[in-house]
């Protein structure tokens, strides 16, 4: 959420951004602590039809009892000067007129994103189908999984914020595909489950494999962006990579078809670590004092 983001980075000074973006990430993500249990084990007493009717119901009802509140208590945390900095007519103009850094993320964003949606619609089917793994398994994996970001995402956001963003990124951008490779190797539901919960703690770093980026991801991207130009470019970037990645799951399902089941595992982890060298090579991390305050 671009907007979300952008408003974060505007509360918080550069040295606790990293854990700002924790605290939000480990807030939202409560719900993932029992959500996934009680999904599996109301789909396995009620079956896949009943079961989405009422969860979809349910998010519907939720997500609109969101929206109303966040539109009657959200406020602006910063006042934009429109004339203070001349805005891109273009969003794609807003990337080609950065830095290289942030070029280079918004590349390594997209190639991460092919790479995560390769598998991301068949890593539960892998699960069920493959592994032979019942839907209370599942959910009891999500929701450890849960645990560990909720348990993990303030810590590696003040990791960010006193040993700086890169660090946290990488360790996130290798995590990520190697789980991949776990995955595919997985024959038994301790294997899969091992592997999703070390993806975990590669959520909890927060420098990808959940959408574009994570916190520490986002905490660089306001470090390097000046306030009236940091939503503008996570949209972007988020909506490039979601159109680059429509076709990656097609590929995946070809993939599956065409060799076995577990080739889109190993092709994404392998795209995964391209992703991982390119930003080591491509991004510097900016020293403290030149890092975007909250009113520069």
């Amino acid at each position: 959420m671009p907007a979300f983001n952008a408003i974060i980075a505007d509360s918080m000074p550069p040295s606790r951004r990293g854990t700002g973006y924790g605290v939000y990430e480990a807030v939202t993500a409560l719900p993932d602590i029992i959500s996934p249990i009680i999904g599996g084990i109301c789909m396995d007493a009620w079956g896949y039809v009943t079961g989405l009717q009422v969860f979809l119901t349910t998010q519907v009802l939720v997500n609109l009892t969101i929206t109303l509140v966040r539109w009657k208590y959200t406020e602006e945390t910063i006042e934009i000067k429109s004339n203070k900095v001349k805005q891109s007519r273009f969003s794609i103009g807003l990337i080609t007129e950065q830095s290289r850094p942030l070029k280079i993320m918004f590349l390594v964003a997209i190639i991460g994103s092919f790479s995560l949606r390769l598998v991301s619609d068949f890593t539960n089917l892998y699960a069920l189908d493959v592994l032979k793994i019942s839907n209370t398994q599942l959910g009891l994996v999500q929701t450890l999984i849960g645990v560990m970001t909720v348990g993990l995402s303030i810590p590696g956001g003040m990791l960010s914020d006193k040993y700086g963003r890169k660090g946290n990124i990488m360790i996130s951008r290798i995590i990520n595909p190697v789980t991949q490779w776990i995955i595919a190797y997985a024959t038994t539901f301790e294997g899969y489950a091992g592997g999703r919960l070390l993806h975990g703690v590669g959520l909890a770093f927060g420098g990808g494999g959940r959408g574009a980026g994570g916190p520490s991801w986002n905490a660089l991207i306001a470090d390097l962006l000046p306030p009236e130009k940091r939503a503008t470019y996570i949209g972007t970037q988020n909506t490039l990579t979601a159109l680059v990645g429509t076709p990656s799951a097609v590929l995946g399902g070809w993939l599956w078809s065409v060799y076995n089941p577990q080739m889109p595992f190993l092709v994404s982890g392998v795209i995964g670590l391209v992703a991982a060298g390119l930003f080591w090579w491509g991004v510097n991390e900016p020293p403290p004092h030149e890092k975007i305050g909250v009113n520069d």
